[in-house]
């Protein structure tokens, strides 16, 4: 229980992987609903390659000077979206958190699998010996084996 724990724990709170809870930043949307963004048209600070557009979550008012802040999310040069606050927190939230969570609990149902094989291969492994033992023949006293 502890390690199930200490994985959620990990998953959620010490991660800083791209779309950390409660931080400001570019978003992994697969699998999640079109996000609501603020503008509907992406946003390019700097003339760039063709490149599909990220999902960023900023502080508020950060979206209007976007060419002096777009070095704070490594953006410069790839379209933006940015997601209002309101999708992020109803819809975003909830998914990474379960996410996270449905991690924790493969991470910790794979560490008791690999313990519960170690340890039928070591019981395997004793009994194996034991009976190996138990059919050895047995020299008597005065003979050589």
């Amino acid at each position: 229980m502890k390690h199930i724990l200490l994985a959620v724990t990990l998953a959620l709170g010490a991660s800083s992987a791209w779309g950390q809870l409660s931080s400001y930043g570019r978003l992994d949307v697969v699998g999640l609903p079109r996000p609501e963004v603020i503008d509907p048209r992406p946003v390019t600070a700097e003339r760039a390659p063709s490149s599909p557009p990220v999902y960023v979550r900023v502080r508020p008012g950060e979206e209007k000077h976007w060419k002096r802040n777009c070095s704070l999310y490594k953006a410069c040069n790839v379209p933006v979206y940015f997601v209002r606050d309101d999708w992020y927190h109803s819809v975003y939230e909830p998914r990474y958190r379960q996410r996270a969570l449905d991690e924790a609990s493969e991470r910790a149902d794979a560490e008791a699998r690999a313990t519960r094989a170690t340890r039928t291969n070591d019981e395997e492994r004793e009994r194996v010996m034991t009976e190996r033992a138990a059919t050895r023949p047995t020299a008597r006293p005065g003979t050589r084996p």
